[in-house]
């Protein structure tokens, strides 16, 4: 991913994200970095839709969803 195009503030955001999702530590540097960009609030909105999209991921995979399909209002039979 090319960071270069990115502010500070979406950096460190995918540095909290890249980390989160494989269940690795997080650094005291990475945190303190979090919390200087972020409120609490928006730390736990943004972990909470990393949680969601990850989810998500994950159930459309073995649901074989197919990307760019799905219609509001649709339902399975």
């Amino acid at each position: 991913m090319r960071y270069a195009d990115y502010s500070d503030h979406e950096r460190v955001a995918l540095a909290w994200i890249e980390v989160c999702l494989p269940d690795n530590e997080v650094s005291d540097w990475l945190y303190a970095e979090v919390c200087r960009h972020f409120t609490g609030k928006e730390l736990v909105d943004l972990s909470s839709a990393m949680i969601a999209i990850n989810g998500w991921s994950r159930l459309a995979k073995p649901f074989r969803s197919l990307v760019g399909y799905y219609r509001p209002g649709d339902r399975a039979e």
